[in-house]
C-alpha cells in the first residue's frame, strides 16, 4: 500500500484574498457619494429654487395679503365695515375696511371652546354655515379673499367667518 506524506498544517497556503478590506470600504463610499450626487442633481432642476419665504415690502410686512380680522362696526346693505387692528393683522396701522358680501360669498359661525379640559382629545369646534341677516355689530370676524388685498380698504369677501369662544 503506497503512503502519502501530508504536508505541516502551516505550510499549506491560505487562499487570499483579490482585495483588501480597506479597498473594499472605500468602493462602497465612492457609490454611495457618487449614487447621491445622481439623485442630487436629478432631483434638483436647474432654474428651479427652492420655494422663498413670502415677498416683504420696506416696511417688514408681506406683500401678499388675503386676509384680515376685526370686529363688525357697521352692516350696510350686502357690506359690513370691519375695524382691523395692526397688532392683530398684517397693518402698519388700525384700519377701517368695507367688506361687500355678493351671493358667492361663504358665510360660517365658528364657536371654539372657552377652556381646554383634557389637551389630549381634540378640539371641540362647532362649524356652521350662516345668512347675511346672521351677522351682527361687534362680532369678531375673519374675512378671506383670493386677491391681495394688501393696503386696500374696499374688498369683496370670498368668505366671512364669525369666530365666538364659548
Amino acid at each position: 500500500m503506497p503512503t502519502f506524506e501530508t504536508a505541516p498544517l502551516s505550510s499549506v497556503e491560505k487562499p487570499k484574498s483579490h482585495f483588501p478590506l480597506w479597498l473594499i470600504i472605500i468602493i462602497i463610499l465612492t457609490l454611495a457619494v457618487s449614487a447621491s450626487v445622481l439623485w442630487y442633481v436629478f432631483t434638483h432642476k436647474p432654474g428651479s429654487a427652492t420655494p422663498a419665504a413670502p415677498e416683504e415690502k420696506s416696511d417688514g410686512l408681506p406683500a401678499v395679503v388675503n386676509s384680515y380680522t376685526g370686529e363688525i362696526s357697521a352692516i350696510g346693505e350686502n357690506e359690513i365695515t370691519l375695524k382691523a387692528k395692526a397688532s392683530e393683522n398684517y397693518l402698519t396701522a388700525d384700519k377701517i375696511l368695507t367688506v361687500k358680501i355678493t351671493a358667492e360669498t361663504l358665510l360660517s359661525s365658528l364657536s371654539v371652546p372657552k377652556t381646554i379640559t383634557d389637551p389630549t382629545k381634540p378640539l371641540n369646534l362647532v362649524k356652521k354655515d350662516i345668512v347675511f341677516k346672521d351677522l351682527k355689530v361687534g362680532q369678531k370676524v375673519v374675512v378671506f379673499t383670493a386677491e391681495n388685498i394688501k393696503d386696500k380698504t374696499s374688498l369683496t369677501a370670498a368668505s366671512v367667518e364669525v369666530q365666538s369662544v364659548k
